[in-house]
């Protein structure tokens, strides 16, 4: 009978690491072990080799760290790994790697529920297969995690507020899963990942009110000015009103509250968000007039997508409230590609986000939600 995959994954990886890391191989070529291994992950593997440009290639006569998909450290140890695309069914692999890329293949059955301690992972993508479950509680031993995209699956349970340790998490995308119950965290009185920058719980379960601490918990988003970026809390049923401490998220550039149960006035209290580009409230229950008494300089000058549909807002459309939409007029502060936003992290790590808005009674989608990765070779994935 074949093991799960994973231990087994983990099992070796951690021997080689420990055997590879007293050996300085010449012009930083693949060590034999750790082609034996990734050897062994291709075989143990079920994939279309007529679709495959990855691992179809892997090959015993070549450096591994040549292959595609493949990143290695100055010792020739691997140390990233990207199968994003590849159609793989079947077992599910993972590593005690720096990068695990395996979205958008036929994956099933439930994650692992073993990533050791000293778990060295920073990048987790296992988005757009179908997994299911819960998200293992082990998790939390890969604390230098900066990138976890489980989106596009179906897990279900709670909020993971069990990940409260992994300080450097970044990004978080939890999208289109089957998670439901409120996203507040009890007992956790110290900041909830401090560095957090893009938070994706769209389309899933999640109920009960925004808590009112959650974004004034965000000190990476308040040192400096903050750095949220994106928040997409779409297709919930989210209650309540708007905390008002969203308005220290000052550099939040994307704001989707689509398809909830939010009421309250408009939220003309996030006028200092200057950066703000995609504004969209559509289905919930906002009321009353879109004016903002006092605001005399541009309410959001770099504005491009605001979409108020299906609420219960009323009174007259402020004469300035169009003139005031610069970015929408001029195109002097568009990003090159209209229909999605980039964000740079790394020289490694960029993430595109995309909204659905309403036009003239039409719903139009421009573009997917990724997170992306270079392999050593320059491959873009």
């Amino acid at each position: 009978m074949r093991m799960e995959f994973i231990t087994w994954f983990f099992s070796i990886t951690t021997t080689l690491t420990i055997l590879s890391s007293i050996t300085i191989p010449v012009h930083s070529q693949c060590l034999e072990d750790q082609k034996s291994l990734l050897l062994q992950l291709k075989n143990s593997l079920r994939f279309d080799p007529d679709s495959s440009v990855k691992l179809v290639n892997w090959a015993g006569t070549n450096d591994c760290c040549q292959w595609n998909g493949v990143t290695c450290d100055h010792f020739g140890r691997v140390i990233g790994l990207d199968l994003n695309t590849e159609s793989i069914s079947g077992d599910k692999g993972t590593a005690t790697l720096s990068v695990l890329n395996l979205q958008n293949n036929n994956l099933t059955g439930n994650i692992m529920g073993t990533f050791p301690k000293g778990c060295t992972l920073r990048t987790l993508e296992l988005n757009g297969n179908n997994f299911e479950g819960e998200v293992p509680n082990s998790l939390a031993n890969c604390a230098n995690a900066e990138v976890l995209n489980l989106g596009t699956n179906n897990i279900n349970g709670n909020f993971p507020c069990f990940l409260a340790n992994l300080s450097e998490l970044r990004i978080l995308v939890l999208r289109s899963n089957k998670f439901h119950g409120n996203i507040g965290c009890r007992g956790i009185h110290n900041y909830l990942w401090p560095k957090l920058q893009i938070i994706d719980l769209a389309l899933n379960n999640f109920s009960g009110i925004l808590p009112p601490n959650f974004f004034s918990q965000r000190k990476a988003m308040m040192d400096g000015g903050c750095t949220l970026r994106t928040l997409e809390l779409n297709g919930n049923n989210f209650e309540g009103e708007v905390p008002k401490s969203l308005a220290n998220c000052a550099n939040a550039e994307v704001l989707n509250l689509v398809t909830n149960n939010i009421n309250g006035n408009f939220p003309c209290f996030l006028t200092n968000l200057s950066e703000l580009r995609i504004l969209v409230l559509r289905s919930n229950k906002f009321h009353g007039n879109i004016g903002c008494r006092g605001i005399h300089n541009y309410l959001w000058p770099k504005l491009q997508i605001i979409d108020l549909a299906l609420n219960n807002f009323s009174g007259i459309l402020p004469p300035n409230f169009i003139s005031q939409r610069k970015a929408m007029m001029d195109g002097g502060n568009r990003q090159p590609n209209a229909n999605h936003l980039r964000f740079d992290f790394s020289q490694n790590i960029y993430y595109e986000d995309s909204v659905a808005v309403i036009n003239k009674g039409l719903l139009f989608g421009f573009g997917p939600i990724l997170v992306h990765r270079r392999s050593r070779g320059g491959d873009k994935t």
